[in-house]
């Protein structure tokens, strides 16, 4: 069976972030990407920074991790991006039969 994982990243903008989306379900790379509007607040070259952002949570196979990483990191806009990967532990048969559906095969070359 696949191992499913969330990747959790954040966009200064819904429409980078929905930009990012779109390139990733077109290439099979996620199932499913999920927006959220959050408020941040962090440490930033010495200085406490206020943000609005957007979190997505992009499901997909652990395989996929390090082509997702790559995209990411090469077409965000941030210096360093938030880029944290979690382990689904447990969750629906029917929804992980549904995401592997919708996800590029292991025969397919990756780009």
């Amino acid at each position: 069976m696949s191992e499913f994982i969330i990747i959790k990243t954040t966009y200064p903008s819904l429409t980078t972030a929905k930009k990012l989306v779109k390139f990733l379900l077109q290439e099979k790379l996620i199932a499913c990407a999920q927006f959220q509007k959050i408020q941040s607040c962090y440490l930033w070259e010495e200085k406490i920074t206020n943000d609005s952002e957007i979190l997505l949570n992009l499901k997909t196979e652990k395989k996929l991790y390090s082509k997702i990483e790559t995209i990411i990191l090469q077409n965000h806009p941030y210096k360093i991006p938030q880029i944290i990967c979690l382990k689904i532990a447990n969750g629906s048969k029917d929804y992980f039969d549904w995401i592997d559906k919708n996800l590029v095969k292991t025969n397919k070359k990756l780009a």
